[in-house]
Parts: C-alpha cells; sequence; structure tokens
C-alpha cells in the first residue's frame, strides 16, 4: 500500500493495506489529514518535529513473538507534563500489535474485550479472575504523530492504569479516546531492550556517541584556557615573600608612637600583605592603633585605634591584619599607644611579626568554573536530544566544525576567558578596598600553655587612604 502525500507529495509505502483509519499524518511534511480515505482527506494542520525520541520508522518491521509487526502508526502524546509515546504494528494476519514507552517505561499492549473486565470500580478492577488495584489516572492531548490514525487527534484522551496485585510487571489500562472506552492488558518491558528493537536506537547511539566525542574534542581544550589565562594573569600574585621580625619599644609614657624596622615589599604588583603575629604590652587594656607608611610616597594606611585586651595568662594577643592592595615599596609600621594607666615601671610593647605579601585570590577562577560548568551542563543535556543528534549526524558522520558552532558553543566557551578577565580586573582594581584586623586575646605568645583558643571576630575595617 503507497501514500502520496496531497500537500508535499511525499509517498510512503506501507507492507499491507491498513483498513477503518480515521486519519493520516505524512512523515516528511507533518501534515495532519482527517478522512477515512486518500482522496477525501481534509487538511486539518501540521505537527512540529517533537523533541523526544519516537524510535521506529514507518513501515519499520518489529520481530515479536515469531511474528512480523510492520509499524503504521506513532503517536506522542502530552499526559499532564510528561511525555509518551504510542506504536502500532500491523501483521499479516491482520493482527495487531500496540507498544508505548515514555520516560520512566516501556510496555507492550494487547487490545482485550470489555466483557473479560469485571467488578470495576474506583479503586480496582478484575480481569479474568484476578485483582488489579487503581494506580493512576491521567489525561492527555496528541503534540505529534505520524502514520495512519484511529482517533481524532484534536480532542483529550483519559486513561487509567490499574496494576496488577502481587505482580506489578503486569497492568491494565483504560481509555477512554473519541468518547469509547477501551480495555488493554500491559506488560512492561526493559526501556533499552524495548528500544532495540527498532533500528533507528543502534544509529542513534552510535551518532550520539559521535556527537559526545566531538564535544569532548572541542571542550576539554577549550575549558583549560580559564585555569591558563589565570595562571598567566596571577604569576606575580602566586610568588610569595615573608619577612620576620621582632620589635620591643619602651617608653615613660603609655601615650606614644612607636616605628617599625623598614622593610621592603618587592615586585611590580599591588599585593595583599598580611601580617600575623603577637602584640605583648607589659599592662592590660591598653589602647593600639597600627598604620603602615610607605617612606617613598608617604602614603599613610591607618587601621582604626582597638582596645588590646588582657587575659588570665599574660596580656598577650593575637594580631592578624589583611591590608588590601599594597604596592611594593619600603615601608615600616608606626604602633600608637594610648591609656589612662598610671605606670610603676617603664611601659612596654613587644611585636612579633610575620608578613606575608602576596598570594591569589581564587574567586575568579571559581566563579568562572561554576558558570562554565552550568553552561556545559545545558549544552550536554541538548547535546544528547535526537533532534539534535539528527542536526549534527550528516549521512553517519559528524562533524567537529558543525558541533563547534551548535549553540555558540565555542563562542561561550571563550567568553568564559573574557569572564575570568573581567572578575580578576574587578577585584584588583574596582572591588572595595577594606582592612581587616582580627583580634584574639585568649593567647600564650610563649607556646608553652595552653593552645590558642579561637575567638576571633573583625573589630575594625578602613580604608585605604
Amino acid at each position: 500500500m503507497q501514500i502520496t502525500c496531497s500537500k508535499c507529495r511525499h509517498q510512503q509505502q506501507f507492507q499491507y493495506e491498513v483498513q477503518e483509519y480515521k486519519g493520516y499524518v505524512c512523515p516528511n511534511c507533518h501534515a495532519y489529514f482527517k478522512g477515512t480515505s486518500p482522496d477525501s482527506w481534509v487538511f486539518v494542520k501540521n505537527f512540529t518535529l517533537p523533541e523526544n525520541p519516537l524510535w521506529p520508522e514507518l513501515n519499520e518491521k518489529v520481530s515479536l513473538h515469531n511474528r512480523d509487526y510492520f509499524i503504521i502508526t506513532k503517536i506522542q502524546r502530552d499526559n499532564e507534563g510528561t511525555y509518551s509515546n504510542e506504536y502500532v504494528g500491523l501483521a499479516n494476519s491482520e493482527e495487531d500489535i500496540y507498544l508505548s514507552e515514555g520516560p520512566e517505561y516501556a510496555c507492550e499492549l494487547e487490545l482485550i474485550d470489555p466483557k473479560r473486565i469485571d467488578r470495576e470500580s474506583t479503586d480496582s478492577l478484575r480481569l479474568d479472575t484476578q485483582t488489579y488495584e487503581f494506580e493512576e489516572s491521567s489525561s492527555a492531548k496528541v503534540t505529534y504523530a505520524e502514520g495512519f490514525v484511529f482517533e481524532d487527534l484534536d480532542k483529550r484522551s483519559k486513561s487509567t492504569t490499574y496494576s496488577k496485585s502481587y505482580d506489578d510487571s503486569k497492568f491494565v489500562s483504560k481509555e477512554l479516546i473519541d468518547d469509547e472506552t477501551e480495555y488493554y492488558f500491559g506488560k512492561y518491558w526493559n526501556k533499552t531492550a524495548f528500544a532495540r528493537l527498532f533500528s533507528k536506537y543502534d544509529a542513534f547511539q552510535n551518532n550520539q556517541r559521535m556527537v559526545q566525542e566531538k564535544f569532548l574534542l572541542i571542550v576539554l581544550p577549550l575549558f583549560l584556557l580559564p585555569a591558563i589565562l589565570f595562571y598567566f594573569l596571577n604569576q606575580e600574585h602566586f610568588v610569595k615573600q615573608t619577612i620576620k621580625f621582632n620589635e620591643t619599644f619602651t617608653s615613660s609614657e603609655i601615650q606614644n608612637s612607636f616605628i617599625s624596622t623598614p622593610f621592603e615589599l618587592k615586585g611590580t604588583k599591588t599585593k595583599l600583605l598580611k601580617y600575623d603575629g603577637f602584640t605583648v604590652p607589659n599592662i592590660g587594656n591598653i589602647t593600639l592603633q597600627i598604620s603602615l607608611v610607605n617612606e617613598l610616597t608617604n602614603q599613610v594606611t591607618v587601621l582604626r585605634p582597638f582596645l588590646h585586651a588582657t587575659n588570665p595568662k599574660n596580656q598577650a594577643n593575637a594580631l592578624t591584619i589583611d591590608f588590601c592592595r599594597v604596592k611594593p615599596g619600603k615601608y615600616h609600621m608606626v604602633y600608637e599607644t594610648s591609656g589612662n594607666q598610671t605606670l610603676t615601671s617603664p611601659f612596654k610593647l613587644e611585636e612579633q611579626v610575620t608578613l606575608v605579601y602576596g598570594g591569589a585570590s581564587y574567586v575568579p577562577l571559581i566563579l568562572t568554573y561554576i558558570v562554565g560548568i552550568i553552561l556545559l551542563v545545558i549544552l550536554l543535556i541538548d547535546s544528547n536530544k535526537v533532534s539534535t543528534i539528527e542536526k549534527l549526524t550528516v549521512d553517519g558522520t559528524v562533524s567537529g566544525m558543525t558541533v563547534a558552532k551548535h549553540k555558540g558553543l565555542v563562542v561561550y566557551l571563550l567568553a568564559l576567558s573574557l569572564l575570568l578577565y573581567g572578575l580578576q580586573y574587578y577585584i584588583e582594581h574596582l572591588q572595595p578596598c577594606n582592612h581587616t584586623v582580627d583580634l584574639d586575646a585568649q593567647v600564650d605568645h610563649t607556646q608553652t600553655g595552653t593552645t590558642r583558643t579561637y575567638r576571633r571576630s573583625v573589630l575594625f575595617y578602613g580604608n585605604h587612604k
């Protein structure tokens, strides 16, 4: 039997004569015609190709139960947010076979005489003395079809599923289509075994594998570009300079300013300067203010004063300061002390200091790869769609250039490097620059007593002047 589409003149061959149909959908132009004969068909509308796969081709031979069936119908429905596919096969004995699948299932169906149904209720029904319990009920509309159809595709259908007691691999489906009720006995299949009934599945898997290989060959090198760029932009930041010194200052007054030994910060870029150590006065509860002074430009970075707390062991406080965007050059520290205590002996302040100059922020790289991974997941999901595989496969081969151009893959991956550069520039030049001070009074700076108990909080912030 041969059908010629009256709209696009596509010719479709069928193995057997098909009877009692209500319409036809051309597999080439997807035009839907209503009618019981090609001579009287009436065009209704065109369907849009679906994203979800329908594995068989029209007139494809499917071998089941030692019998050959030829596919005459393909229908895809939207079941309240999820899709389901239905296929009808016709054998030379004029026997039909019904196959169905969805995202989570695949099954074979057999049309049964309603007289075999007994004791039907909303909760259960009986088929041939076997009880089937209510499982679910749904409404569906046809979103795509090919070949001969035996219903009005513009009408919604309703289905109710009853699973067999103690054997949920078997079920009964009650279908209400075109105001007519039909019953089907069903058996669930393994989804892979079901898909392998059709030749398109194996071809699709091969094409999918080729697309994914090309995808990875393109993605992996380009995905390394942000990391390479990050390394290039932060070469100097990765080099850390460490300076250690101990300073002991004495005075007959608490109110005083002490100047540290000068030190030089090397390099060509502004970097983070981390101050870490212990500050130890010989009396408690003094006020301490620390400043960083550039000896060449006289630029002064002043931290707000903080109370130098005491603890039951000694007067030591652990002190951590982050100075942001410090330029290379020669510097010294200024320690300004004040308090209302009465001195009975000379005031002494000891500073045990470790300075670390340098260190890269990994925030731009992390944010870039978070965006990149989200992008790749979206593109990878798209690359697994049947419509995408078919689009990228030409004559059984997949071109790397075609994959690279698909959805702007290369452009998006290259844009990740621009994103990283922008984030890096923002952090180095535009992000507000705050200097932080962390103070912990619960310490033993001699490291001979109990270990440090962390109770740190950000105490003060100051702006780079």
